[in-house]
């Protein structure tokens, strides 16, 4: 990266980022897991590259980080600070995957409540990805469905749904109507695993679905 790029993992000046509050989009990212990557300088500045700086660009931009209240001794907390980010903690037991994205969401809810603030998408997310470019541009997308990767199809996946965004929506928020029941189930043509690790989610979906 340029020096300019570089930022606190290169001892270089540090930036803080204030909101876009002329941006017409208003987003909430929310970072949902353990925070052991997270940890490493490499993902963080993947992170703030290409998610944080790009999202910044085109939107009004909160930033939340739900994490295990054992796991608080260890955050960056001078670079939580610069980056802005809101970090919310509980003691969650053992694993929980879908009750810490729930919690996290409600207390996001909260936040936008006490604060005034309307939403207009959820990015969802883990604080432990590494990105190698520019995360999509939201501005450009359709609040009518969700958006994430497709982790595996059927073996002959039919024309009915065509692989399409709504196709993966309906698979994220109807997880048992078209989920895939095993590796090398070809028989089931009309099967999706929706990726659960990066989404965009209009704030209206967010509610209603099993986060």
């Amino acid at each position: 990266l340029p020096k300019s790029e570089r930022g606190f993992l290169h001892g270089e000046k540090s930036v803080n980022y204030s909101r876009n509050i002329s941006a017409k989009l208003v987003v909430a990212i929310n970072l949902v897991g353990h925070v052991s990557y997270f940890l490493d300088p490499t993902i963080r500045e993947s992170m703030e590259t290409h998610l944080l700086k790009a999202m910044r660009r085109i939107s009004d931009v909160h930033t939340f980080l739900c994490v295990d209240t054992s796991e608080t001794t260890y955050l960056p907390k001078k670079e939580l600070k610069r980056l802005n980010i809101t970090v919310f903690t509980k003691s969650f037991p053992g694993r929980m995957q879908f009750y810490r994205k729930k919690w996290c969401h409600n207390k996001v809810e909260e936040y936008a409540s006490n604060n005034s603030i309307s939403f207009d998408w959820v990015v969802q997310t883990r604080p432990d990805l590494m990105y190698f470019a520019d995360v999509p541009d939201i501005s450009k997308l359709g609040k009518d469905r969700i958006y994430g990767r497709l982790r595996a199809s059927g073996f002959q996946y039919s024309k009915r749904w065509n692989l399409s965004s709504l196709a993966f929506s309906h698979a994220f928020s109807h997880p048992s109507e078209i989920a895939c029941w095993g590796k090398f189930a070809s028989w089931q043509k009309d099967c999706i695993i929706a990726d659960d690790q990066f989404n965009y989610i209009p704030w209206p979906f967010a509610r209603g679905i099993n986060l």
